[in-house]
């Protein structure tokens, strides 16, 4: 009998090569029964890890570090495909310069998720303070809209996943002015991380390594099919197949395929959200990582 288990993600459109695993039937081959399920925004995504609600997925690192802080049941079991910062600062088409920002709103998923932690630093580069220069307006589940939100002028601005900044583009709604793994705006960190529930790594580590095999395989197939990943993107989606392509090309040179951690990575995610006072307290990388799930 298999296994039942949702995973978790923080918007609707967080985890395509997961769902693209679970249509080639990846997770099927290891008993698992796996459907995807979307909590909007890190902190309340977090919470349903800590409270045993969800047993698996996805999470920002920023937002895991400030739920670990304060004591949060889950912990960090290996690198989701997205290893560097995949958030696109986009500005409505009129706007050509980042620090025409000054006045403006920017959406962003929630206070507490990685876009307002990556937005405060990118602003700082440009000489804006967020807060006080840039109000951040949080969309929550309207996150599927945000390019709307940006056309109605709604916001300014939005920090953002792919495929919405691809959409914008097409649409001719926004511009791409920076991402968040350029150098100049944040250090290389671990951004997103797989993460299992203390309940479900302590009790049943066999399920969490079937759940890492299946991700990796579903990674590795998204990397090496491109072009069937493409199409499927394009049809969960409901988006025009140059819109998914757009999307997928932009990021799919820098997957990460084997769930592999990077440990200097996280020390600097912690490192940052040290300097913007994030944490409720010191932790360490030893600390919020279950090393037993770690590849060899």
């Amino acid at each position: 009998m298999r296994k039942k288990l949702e995973y978790g993600m923080p918007t609707d459109k967080s985890a395509p090569s997961v769902q693209f695993g679970i249509a080639r039937g990846y997770f099927r081959d290891e008993g698992i029964d796996l459907s995807v399920r979307a909590v909007y925004g890190g902190p309340a995504l977090a919470a349903a890890y800590s409270s045993g609600e969800l047993a698996f997925g996805h999470l920002g690192t920023p937002p895991a570090l400030v739920a670990l802080s304060r004591g949060a049941r889950f912990r960090i079991v290996g690198s989701a495909i997205k290893k560097r910062v995949h958030l696109y600062l986009g500005l409505h088409s009129s706007m050509e310069e980042v620090g025409g920002l000054r006045g403006g709103r920017i959406g962003l998923l929630s206070m507490g998720s990685c876009d307002e932690w990556v937005g405060r630093s990118m602003l700082q580069a440009h000489g804006l303070e967020a807060g006080k220069d840039v109000h951040f307006v949080p969309i929550g589940a309207e996150y599927a809209r945000v390019v709307d939100l940006i056309a109605e002028r709604r916001i300014d601005a939005a920090l953002a996943i792919e495929p919405n900044m691809s959409a914008g583009e097409e649409r001719g709604v926004l511009r791409i002015r920076a991402a968040a793994y350029d150098e100049p705006y944040l250090p290389v960190f671990q951004w997103t991380v797989l993460v299992a529930s203390d309940e479900l790594a302590g009790k049943d580590p066999g399920l969490v390594r079937a759940l890492l095999r299946a991700y990796a395989r579903s990674a590795h197939a998204a990397s090496r099919d491109v072009e069937e990943y493409i199409s499927f993107v394009a049809e969960i989606f409901d988006l025009p197949p140059s819109v998914a392509r757009r999307s997928v090309l932009r990021e799919v040179g820098h997957y990460e395929l084997d769930c592999r951690l990077d440990g200097p990575g996280l020390d600097k995610a912690i490192a940052l959200q040290t300097s913007l006072d994030a944490l409720a307290r010191p932790i360490t990388v030893n600390e919020v990582v279950d090393s037993r799930y770690l590849p060899s």
